[in-house]
């Protein structure tokens, strides 16, 4: 062996690096992945809430709008749960009475469907990419 390839055989210096280099790919997609999933969850929670809330103040309305039409009572909750979700771009928002009554009290169902786009595509296996949150009140 030569003099320089036997002293450099010993030499350490750089491989912190090169693992560093090996590594952090792995690393920052792992980081990416879970501020990502840190972001669906948030979305779908703050979603849920707000559809679930305008669905109740939708069988509120209902009682106070019980002798008008159904459009007179949809409206308000419709407008509502726009309000509830006004943040959020890129969000469809259905309100849908039924005729059918359980003691006198109007159902009504809620739904939002929003379409979640991850920051990077590609790394944020397991993520879905559409979010349909439904609620009806009163639970039956």
């Amino acid at each position: 062996m030569s003099a320089p390839r036997k002293k450099l055989s010993g030499c350490e210096r750089g491989s912190a690096a090169i693992e560093f280099a090996f590594i952090s790919p792995v690393l920052i997609a792992l980081i990416f992945g879970v501020v990502e999933y840190g972001r669906f969850l948030w979305m779908r929670t703050t979603i849920e809430q707000g559809v679930e809330s305008a669905a109740r103040y939708g069988v509120f309305q209902n009682k106070l709008y019980n002798d008008k039409s159904i459009a007179d009572w949809v409206t308000p909750t419709s407008t509502y749960a726009h309000s509830m979700l006004a943040g959020i771009t890129h969000l469809t928002v259905t309100v849908t009475p039924s005729v059918v009554t359980v003691a006198g009290i109007g159902m009504i169902q809620v739904q939002a469907q929003y379409t979640f786009t991850p920051i990077l595509q590609g790394i944020t296996w397991g993520v879905p990419s559409t979010i349909t949150v439904t609620a009806r009140q009163p639970s039956q």
